[in-house]
């Protein structure tokens, strides 16, 4: 059982009121199902049309021209609307080509980022078999200075 307390601010309580509370069991926060990005753009384009609708709606009300007027006011509309549709297809163009451009330096920069990480392992592999090297002959001088007696007169460290 899950207790709901409710406040009235600026209101007063009328037992004709009535308040239906609907309630789901969620176990995981991380259950929320997101919006696909398609159905965002499909609410946003709906919404960008019926404003463009409206908006032409609106400018044909709003002229009081008639006969020859509103032939050339509406082909002046048409022309303004075409000239519209041009840059947005323009645009929607230089949009695609720099989406190309930018997926080939984001496939160039993982080249090379594989690339670089083989070389930082070839190079920490090598770091390490100098090191390994270096130890072995640095244990080998120490067994031939005392094997010479630790006489440090005949050994020369370079």
């Amino acid at each position: 059982m899950i207790q709901v307390k409710i406040e009235l601010v600026g209101n007063r309580y009328n037992p004709q009121h009535k308040l239906i509370l609907q309630a789901t069991l969620i176990n995981n926060a991380d259950d929320w199902e997101k919006n696909g990005p398609n159905v965002i753009s499909f609410v946003t384009q709906t919404k960008f049309f019926q404003n463009a609708a409206a908006a032409v709606r609106q400018l044909l009300n709003a002229s009081n021209s008639k006969g020859a007027d509103k032939v050339k006011e509406l082909k002046d509309l048409i022309s303004l609307l075409d000239a519209d549709t041009k840059t947005i297809l323009k645009n929607i163009d230089q949009t695609q080509k720099l989406k190309e451009v930018i997926e080939k330096q984001l496939a160039e920069r993982a080249t090379e980022t594989a690339e670089l990480r083989d070389k930082t392992e070839k190079l920490a592999a090598e770091e390490e078999r100098l090191r390994v090297d270096l130890m072995r002959e640095e244990a080998e001088l120490r067994v031939y200075k005392e094997r010479r007696g630790g006489n440090l007169e005949n050994c020369v460290v370079m």
